[in-house]
């Protein structure tokens, strides 16, 4: 009776991805670019912001590679992402009433954060299993969804907050990561279940830092990129808010750097097969940083929000390359490990960057923080440069592997 072909399951699977991904845009469209904001209003200090950040991350980063492994091997994608959301979901809930002491809500947002930031462990794992290794360099295009739920969604919320407040920032969350979860429960567990053929085991993770020079080059240079880039971006929204922003600017300057990631995204795998994806991926970087270094010489609200909408540039040309190069740096059946590993990098990024960041803004001022934050970019881009240059990372990932 079950006559569904594999291309037709794998197509139904594609449109149920880009359904996730857009109720994802929907949920962090909702908070991210009012959650520092948002802390503080709730009595927590910059200093305790940037430590917020760093413990979720830290914890985040001690989390997903373990959850990979189970998604590999254990619970397969498809329930593993489910699970995620749905935890993600209650957590969330719990950040809405006024806590008796900032301390609490704190710990709520570390929770939270460190659950959901394994979201993209599993679902960009999902995604590339389902477009396959041909297409692969196509993620941005699935990604791009993401990009114009957030677009559209955090210009609503944004004006919602500036008229009402931030109390409604929460529930639109909530909503957004419902979305995510019913979207997700529809995608077959006997296509995307615990691999078959090969077991993916956490003991197999150090063996391949072992072999694979061209793998631990890539994941420190990442780390060193994240640490800079987070210590800066982490403290926008507040610098704005300092500066006199309000929740609508800073809805309008999430909603147009969105807007610039979607036809990067959607046009990545031409730039990857033009630029090939290690340029691809420094392109972005570069962009970062000028973007980082004007901050250093703009003190308004409006202006600082302006040149934040270029970002959208940088994260559509990055976001993209990494994916893909760590998957193909991986074997095909630790892609969710290898996402896993991506993600301790970012995460061990504002481990160390929000809570310097923290520190900086609060006795140093914005000025400071964004000046270092630059030069130390423009560093770890030099040393991803060569990072992939030395350890023939561009050979091999600069188009599929056999």
């Amino acid at each position: 009776m079950n006559d569904v072909t594999p291309a037709t399951a794998a197509n139904a699977d594609l449109a149920r991805l880009k359904r996730l991904y857009t109720w994802g845009g929907i949920a962090t469209g909702a908070y991210i670019p009012f959650f520092v904001v948002y802390l503080s209003q709730r009595g927590v200090s910059p200093a305790a912001i940037g430590f917020t950040l760093a413990a979720t991350s830290l914890l985040s980063a001690l989390i997903a590679p373990t959850w990979g492994h189970i998604a590999d091997a254990r619970l397969g994608l498809a329930k593993a992402l489910a699970v995620t959301l749905g935890v993600s979901c209650a957590l969330m809930s719990l950040l809405y009433p006024q806590w008796p002491t900032p301390v609490l809500l704190c710990l709520l947002a570390v929770a939270y954060g460190s659950v959901f930031g394994t979201n993209p462990t599993i679902s960009d794992a999902l995604t590339l299993n389902v477009l396959g290794p041909e297409r692969e360099s196509a993620y941005g295009s699935v990604r791009l969804w993401t990009s114009l739920g957030w677009a559209g969604f955090v210009l609503v919320a944004g004006w919602v907050y500036q008229v009402r407040g931030l109390g409604l920032m929460v529930p639109f969350a909530v909503i957004g990561l419902l979305g995510m979860l019913w979207t997700s429960l529809g995608f077959g567990g006997d296509r995307h279940g615990p691999a078959q053929t090969e077991s993916s085991s956490l003991a197999e993770v150090p063996a391949l830092l072992t072999r694979s020079r061209p793998l631990v080059f890539w994941l420190l240079a990442l780390t060193l990129i994240s640490i800079c880039t987070q210590a800066a971006v982490s403290f926008v929204p507040l610098a704005i808010a300092n500066a006199g922003g309000g929740p609508l600017l800073l809805a309008v300057s999430a909603s147009v750097g969105a807007a610039f990631e979607i036809p990067l995204f959607a046009r990545g795998e031409q730039i990857a097969a033009r630029l090939g994806l290690p340029r691809m991926f420094l392109l972005g970087v570069l962009i970062e940083v000028l973007v980082i270094a004007s901050w250093t010489i703009e003190s308004s609200a409006t202006s600082i929000a302006i040149t934040k909408m270029a970002t959208g540039f940088s994260y559509g040309l990055t976001y993209t390359a990494t994916v893909v190069i760590t998957s193909r740096l991986v074997p095909p059946h630790m892609r969710a490990a290898g996402q896993g590993l991506m993600s301790v990098t970012s995460s061990l990024g504002p481990v160390i960057g929000a809570a310097i960041g923290g520190l900086v803004f609060q006795h140093v001022g914005s000025h400071g923080l964004f000046l270092g934050s630059a030069v130390g970019l423009l560093l770890a881009a030099g040393l991803a440069a060569a990072a992939l240059q030395r350890s023939s990372a561009s050979a091999e990932t600069g188009r599929p592997t056999a």
